[in-house]
């Protein structure tokens, strides 16, 4: 009797085994690749997500910004009028006013004394040239002149006669007066 080793049904394990590792392996494949497929949609659709947020955030921003800057050019146009408007009112404040300041110095003396010329030599300080047709109205300047210095015509701060030339007929006098205001 001979002793015959019967090997397919050995074969046959490891054909069943090499089937039921290959159907292993192509349900791992399916698994790894469906859950690749999963992660990678995910991934996509977080990418799709954040770049739309993105995008209304810098719609946003540039609105916001337009908005900012046109902010800007009122606010700093509105400045550059406060400024200007402090400018003219302290300018208009701390102006001299000369036609006020003439009438004053035209108004010094009665119609007796004739006031032939004036310059304005300094802020408030005029420079007077009057003429007399009669020496006796010299008394009415030099009243004038110690009312001013002494305080009793509030206009005035000062004044000083700084010439005296009479004529050599005697009858014009013609003075020079130097006249400060406050």
């Amino acid at each position: 009797m001979s002793m015959d080793l019967n090997l397919l049904p050995s074969r046959a394990k490891f054909q069943a085994a090499k089937i039921k590792l290959k159907k292993r392996v192509m349900l791992f494949n399916w698994v790894f690749v469906s859950f690749w497929f999963l992660f990678v949609l995910v991934v996509l659709v977080i990418n799709f997500i954040t770049k739309a947020r993105l995008n209304s955030a810098v719609k946003k921003f540039n609105v916001e910004q337009t908005q900012y800057n046109a902010l800007i050019g009122d606010a700093s146009l509105s400045y550059q009028i406060k400024y200007t408007a402090k400018l003219v009112g302290k300018v208009l404040k701390d102006r001299f006013e000369y036609g006020v300041s003439i009438k004053k110095i035209n108004n010094l003396f009665s119609s007796d004394v004739n006031i032939t010329d004036y310059q304005i030599s300094a802020e408030k300080q005029f420079i007077l040239n009057g003429k007399l047709t009669d020496g006796s109205k010299m008394d009415e300047v030099e009243q004038t002149i110690k009312d001013i210095n002494s305080g009793k015509m509030e206009d005035f701060a000062s004044a000083k006669l700084s010439s005296v030339v009479i004529s050599p007929d005697g009858v014009t006098w013609n003075f020079t007066l130097e006249v400060n205001l406050k």
